[in-house]
């Protein structure tokens, strides 16, 4: 359980996580396991409709200025993305267990599993705003969209990792950074993997942009 002196409110928690992402590990606050996962939870409840939302106003706006009518396909990718997010649940936590074992244990679960929600959130919104853009019309914004959600990817990987130093400067331990790097970036392109595994299609769908982009520059 969190004691009392090192709970923090939710919403506390997620404004210092995107404005001030490491003063969490400074702080002997975080969250409980519980509020843990009922903050994601809210999140992902409330970011589905308003990718939803955002995707129908983007794509109807510009199909009505192109005549292209790439609606009902565009609304497939919020959809795609929030099964993306339910892929990365275990993998986020197992990258939890795994600072927690490369740093020696040198935090209490509760705290790695809280600091690392924080180190997330940021990486979160910023992949749900480059799937806003991802619908699937014409022009650059999907591949700008493809771009953004990737850069999330990569700012969670420096995170995490800066987070593991962090415990091993605090608590004097050493530990292979760079093989921490390679297994974190392993589960970050786990979810890509399974998608394509499951269905290659949707993966072909998602790295559209990328594909298209490559062949028109050659």
């Amino acid at each position: 359980m969190t004691d009392d002196n090192k709970s923090m409110r939710a919403d506390l928690f997620v404004r210092s996580s995107v404005l001030r992402p490491y003063e969490n590990l400074k702080s002997d606050k975080y969250l409980s396991s519980g509020q843990n996962f009922a903050m994601w939870l809210t999140l992902f409840f409330l970011t589905f409709p308003l990718l939803m939302l955002v995707n129908y106003l983007l794509i109807l706006l510009v199909a009505n200025i192109t005549s292209n009518p790439y609606l009902g396909l565009g609304l497939l990718v919020p959809v795609f993305i929030m099964i993306f997010y339910t892929f990365y649940i275990p993998f986020f936590l197992l990258n939890s267990y795994i600072i927690y074992k490369f740093s020696d244990k040198a935090k209490p679960f509760e705290k790695i599993f809280s600091d690392n929600s924080a180190m997330l959130i940021l990486p979160f919104l910023l992949y749900s705003i480059g799937a806003m853009m991802y619908a699937y019309v014409d022009g650059d914004l999907p591949l700008f969209g493809l771009f953004i959600m990737w850069g999330a990817i990569i700012i969670y990987i420096v995170r995490s990792t800066s987070q593991l130093k962090q415990y091993q400067e605090s608590s004097g331990t050493q530990t292979n950074t760079k093989l921490y790097v390679m297994i974190l970036i392993i589960l970050m392109l786990a979810p890509s993997i399974i998608m394509l595994l499951l269905s290659p299609e949707t993966v072909a769908i998602y790295y559209k942009p990328l594909i298209d982009a490559f062949f028109l520059g050659i």
